[in-house]
């Protein structure tokens, strides 16, 4: 894999330009902190987070930061970035005590922005073969991402990549108990105590190329309808068109994880097979 084109700034730079605070209300609470600014006509995220207010927030926003950094000679799943450990300096005004830490990402559009409609046939490939890359050049490289959603999913500058890291796990460490995860993308197995596997990342895109080519979200107002929605209700109704997608849809979505497919290579392999 190739180096990501890592970014730099200066302090002064970033402290003499116009921060916009854009946290949602309830990751403020937690400590967290996402701004705003524009530098040189590019938009650009800030990431930050305060000390001694979120235990779980706070381990997120640190393993992210760890991630970034173990990955900075390798990672063409990722966008280009910059790591700064001046965080109590650049935000002594506030009078909080931020983790030295910050990440620095430029602004970047969704992969599913596209209606699918208006792609054609290859672009519409392209699209669903680029994701799986993503994931699996992620798993080759011995992670998980953990947390799979169609927002996590960018591109830039012509390329796709994925963002938030903050529940990324190497392959083979032993995982809390404690699930964290968004019911919307949840695999079966996770309803009844299992871990996060390579087919419960699997399972979650499945879910998101099923939202994106139906163009119709999933609906559930508790845990336990998701639960019910994913262990026996969901069905893979795709539209016309994509119903050369059917098939490997349906198996990325198979209620029992063992009759999933093994990994996101032998998914591409599929697409090949198909003609697709």
């Amino acid at each position: 894999m190739s180096k990501p084109s890592i970014f730099q700034f200066s302090q002064e730079q970033i402290t003499s330009l116009d921060l916009k605070l854009v946290t949602k209300p309830r990751s403020q609470m937690f400590g967290r902190r996402l701004y705003t600014f524009s530098f040189d006509e590019q938009q650009y995220w800030l990431k930050a987070q305060i000390r001694n207010t979120h235990k779980d927030v706070e381990q997120g926003f640190l393993r992210e930061m760890d991630f970034y950094q173990q990955i900075a000679v390798a990672g063409d799943f990722s966008l280009p970035f910059s790591q700064m450990e001046w965080g109590d300096a650049l935000f002594q005004r506030y009078q909080e005590h931020y983790y030295p830490g910050v990440l620095i990402l430029p602004h970047a559009i969704s992969t599913f922005d596209p209606h699918p409609e208006k792609l054609s046939a290859s672009e519409i490939h392209f699209h669903i073969l680029s994701v799986l890359e993503l994931l699996d050049g992620l798993y080759k490289r011995g992670y998980l991402h953990a947390d799979l959603k169609a927002e996590h999913f960018v591109h830039y500058a012509g390329k796709n990549a994925l963002i938030d890291f903050e529940q990324i796990i190497p392959q083979f460490e032993q995982q809390s108990l404690k699930l964290t995860a968004t019911p919307r993308y949840m695999a079966p197995e996770l309803f009844h105590g299992d871990v996060k596997s390579a087919q419960s990342e699997i399972y979650a895109l499945g879910i998101i190329l099923l939202e994106w080519l139906t163009q119709q979200r999933l609906s559930a107002k508790t845990y336990q309808e998701w639960a019910v929605l994913h262990c026996q209700t969901l069905k893979v109704e795709l539209p016309v068109q994509f119903q050369v997608y059917s098939e490997i849809i349906k198996k990325m979505l198979s209620k029992k994880k063992d009759h999933r497919f093994v990994c996101f290579e032998q998914i591409k392999y599929s697409l090949m097979l198909e003609n697709v």
